[in-house]
C-alpha cells in the first residue's frame, strides 16, 4: 500500500511488470538486483534501495529487504518495504549544504590569504629595515602585529589544506 496499489492489484502482475513502477533512472539497478537474487547464489538482498512512481504519480524513496523462504513447499520471497523517502532528502540537504561549506571555505581562505600574507611582509620588512630607529614600544606593537599575521597565516593555511583535502575524498 505503500506505493498506492492494493494487494490484489500487485498479485495481478505479471513477472517483473513491477519493473513498470521504478523509476526510470533506476529500472537497470532494479532488474540487475532482481537477476542476482533470483538466478544468483545470495538469497538476501539488504540496503537495497530504489526510487518508485507512486500510482499517484509521485515519487518516493524505498529500501527493500527480501529473503528467499519455503511456502507451502514452494520457494517464495519475504519481503519487507520501508519508505526512505524522507532520509533521502535529508541526506540530499546535507549533501547541498556540506558543498556550500566546501566552497565558503574555499573563498574565504582564498580571499584571507592574500592580505594576511601582504601584513605579514610588511611587519617582517618593518622590524628588518627599521629596526634601529623605532622606539622599544613601537617595535614591541610591529612584533605583536608580526606574531598576529603569523598566525592568521597558519590558520588560513590550515583551512586551505583540510579544504583541499576534503575535496580529494
Amino acid at each position: 500500500e505503500i506505493i498506492g496499489y492494493s494487494a490484489d492489484e500487485v498479485k495481478k502482475w505479471a513477472p517483473k511488470e513491477f519493473l513498470n513502477i521504478i523509476h526510470p533512472e533506476d529500472r537497470e539497478y532494479v532488474n540487475k538486483e532482481v537477476d542476482i537474487k533470483y538466478f544468483g547464489k545470495d538469497k538476501i538482498l539488504a540496503n537495497f534501495q530504489f526510487r518508485v512512481i507512486k500510482k499517484t504519480g509521485e515519487t518516493i524513496w524505498l529500501e527493500l529487504f527480501s529473503k528467499t523462504i519455503n511456502y507451502e513447499g514452494n520457494p517464495a520471497d519475504l519481503m519487507a518495504t520501508i519508505d526512505i523517502t524522507k532520509q533521502k532528502e535529508i541526506e540530499e540537504f546535507i549533501t547541498l549544504e556540506n558543498k556550500k561549506y566546501k566552497t565558503f571555505l574555499d573563498v574565504a581562505s582564498h580571499d584571507l590569504k592574500n592580505p594576511i600574507t601582504s601584513m605579514y611582509g610588511a611587519t617582517q620588512l618593518l622590524k628588518e629595515m627599521h629596526k634601529k630607529d623605532l622606539s622599544e614600544d613601537v617595535s614591541e606593537l610591529i612584533e605583536i602585529a608580526h606574531h598576529g599575521s603569523e598566525r592568521l597565516k597558519r590558520i588560513v593555511l590550515n583551512i586551505l589544506n583540510i579544504s583541499r583535502l576534503e575535496s580529494n575524498k
